[in-house]
């Protein structure tokens, strides 16, 4: 079983992430996360998928496609630190991601399927590494970081989000009944 990585081994924003992930293998956790984030969802109404609990903040549909382009992002940088690139990876502005994506003029069904093939890469990225992997470091938004931390980075921000639309969302005294 893969250890969960050492606080060293990434910035300390991301520590919320990696201590919300569960023992156990990380693969199955990504396996796992996929059905559960599909079960918290799919038979919202579009009126729930649009609600936001505060102004200012995402969509429903919006967390989704967050969630799905961090992941694209995170799984990015650690393919290139697991092949040895030394090149430091840039940040990203997940706020400017989210307003140029549009994601609510897209499906439920669609966010759900574009998660489920970032998911599935990821998932074949982290398969395909070698033992020794796990521990490159590279360099990422300007902070070291290890492709094992990566690997619990994206587990533990899915899970956040899973979370939150659990608690802001689903939880809102204004949240939209079905109709």
């Amino acid at each position: 079983m893969l250890k969960r990585p050492e606080p060293a081994e990434y910035p300390s924003y991301y520590r919320e992430y990696v201590e919300l992930v569960p023992e156990g293998r990380i693969l199955d956790i990504f396996e796992s996360q996929e059905k559960e984030l599909e079960e918290l969802v799919q038979n919202l109404t579009e009126e729930q998928l649009l609600f936001r609990y505060a102004p200012g903040k995402w969509s429903v549909k919006e967390v989704i496609g967050h969630v799905t382009d961090t992941e694209r992002v995170l799984s990015y940088r650690a393919m290139c630190i697991a092949r040895g690139e030394q090149t430091p990876l840039p940040g990203f502005n997940e706020e400017e991601y989210v307003k140029n994506a549009d994601f609510d003029r897209l499906s439920v069904r669609g966010l759900l399927g574009h998660f489920s093939a970032v998911r599935r890469g990821t998932i074949h990225l982290f398969k395909s590494l070698r033992p020794d992997d796990w521990l490159k470091s590279g360099k990422a938004n300007g902070f070291p970081i290890t492709v094992r931390a990566l690997a619990y980075i994206i587990a533990g921000h899915a899970l956040h989000h899973q979370n939150i639309i659990r608690e802001r969302y689903l939880k809102a005294k204004d949240f939209p009944a079905k109709g």
